[in-house]
């Protein structure tokens, strides 16, 4: 689930809880799509949670660099 890197929100903490791993994506921000065209002015990183049913918490934390991400198409 691709997010807004916002932990003063209430649902941070649960996404956190639950996350099986917790991707923030570093070297700039991701910009979100609004009728399928990308919307500028994300004031707010960007953080992947990886979530696997039969491993519910414990997140392992990481890093992934934005510019990798769409080196590879991933975005």
């Amino acid at each position: 689930m691709l997010v807004m890197a916002d932990p003063s929100v209430k649902w941070f903490a649960k996404a956190v809880e639950y996350a099986t791993e917790i991707r923030f994506v570093t070297k700039g921000r991701i910009a979100f799509l609004e009728d399928g065209v990308p919307r500028s002015g994300n004031n707010k990183g960007s953080v992947f949670f990886v979530f696997s049913p039969k491993m519910l918490g414990n997140a392992k934390f990481t890093w992934v660099n934005r510019k990798e991400l769409l080196d590879k198409g991933n975005l």
